[in-house]
């Protein structure tokens, strides 16, 4: 945050931390973590197809902590994104390598 309180460019990479995990073939594992609250939190994975964000399944909870893994089948250069429910706050973008 700058002095004055407003969000820096980079304050939702840690808030809403996403990276791939792991990749088999197009089976990509996405691991990420909503911090902002306590217990399970509401979010949702996006991934960029034709210019827009596309939701990838439904909404979903993360676990206690506040983490999550999911699968998903993507190519290499596929780019995703996660939102905080409750405010739609975006994460930064991930390419699948």
């Amino acid at each position: 945050l700058t002095a004055a309180g407003a969000a820096k460019p980079s304050f939702n990479s840690f808030m809403l931390p996403i990276a791939q995990a792991g990749r088999t073939g197009v089976r990509t594992t996405i691991w990420g973590q909503v911090r902002s609250g306590f217990g399970k939190r509401a979010y949702r994975l996006q991934r960029l197809a034709g210019g827009r964000w596309v939701n990838v399944g439904a909404p979903a909870l993360t676990n206690q902590r506040g983490s999550y893994t999911r699968v998903v089948r993507a190519t290499t250069g596929t780019r995703f994104r996660v939102l905080w429910l409750p405010n739609r706050t975006a994460s930064r973008t991930i390419v699948v390598h």
